[in-house]
């Protein structure tokens, strides 16, 4: 999966105010650019330092994508469904493993309840920073891939038996940061080895929310739209 952007972004730059609540397809955020919501004083804010960061109306800090370090970083809502955030040379920084779900149509949205969610027009949430639990995001992605609601009796099952919906799990039962990806499967849907994971976003050892698409995908792939059971 390419994390390339095809055109170059429409950049909301920083200096200007609040670029609004949304950021369409093909528009990001350069240093200094931010979000606003509708109401309750939640900023999404492009920092000099590279962090992309959630904050509340008292300046605390709710979510962040850890990418500090390297300024002049920029955060595009591609038009291919994925959030990636870019290093000024456009090397991918970190991304929200969302590539070729949203069909053309998603976009995000920093609501006025905390969440940022990326949606699509069709179907619906496909990322936020909070989901309720790793369970509901996989369930909520599953007809991307061609699958029925009828399936996921035999997804959850699966992944059950493969790391007990874990993150963090190695086979053999070592946990994280104790495993050697390059050589065991890894993770919710136990990849294997755990390093393929990286194809959707470079927190893949630690974020159930990057493994959980890739094991989709993985199936996908590999079976098609029908196999699952």
């Amino acid at each position: 999966m390419s994390l390339s952007v095809s055109v170059a972004p429409k950049l909301v730059v920083g200096g200007g105010g609040c670029g609004g609540s949304t950021l369409s397809p093909g528009v990001g955020l350069a240093e200094g650019g931010y979000l606003c919501s509708f109401s309750n004083g939640f900023t999404f804010i492009m920092q000099g330092d590279g962090d992309l960061v959630e904050y509340n109306s008292q300046g605390q800090a709710l979510w962040a994508s850890d990418t500090a370090g390297e300024p002049r970083n920029y955060v595009v809502m591609q038009s291919d469904g994925n959030l990636v955030i870019y290093s000024s040379s456009g090397q991918a920084r970190w991304a929200s493993g969302t590539y070729g779900i949203g069909g053309g149509s998603a976009y995000l949205s920093l609501q006025s309840d905390s969440n940022v969610v990326i949606y699509d027009d069709s179907s619906g949430a496909i990322w936020a920073v909070r989901w309720f639990s790793p369970q509901s995001y996989a369930q909520e992605i599953m007809f991307h891939f061609g699958w029925s609601s009828s399936q996921w009796t035999y997804l959850y099952q699966l992944w059950q038996d493969e790391s007990n919906w874990r993150w963090n799990v190695c086979y053999g039962g070592g946990t994280y940061p104790n495993c050697n990806y390059e050589s065991s499967a890894y993770g919710i849907p136990q990849a294997n080895p755990g390093s393929k994971m990286e194809s959707v976003a470079p927190d893949w050892t630690t974020d159930p929310f990057t493994q959980v698409p890739w094991g989709e995908q993985y199936i996908h792939s590999a079976y098609g739209d029908h196999k699952m059971r």
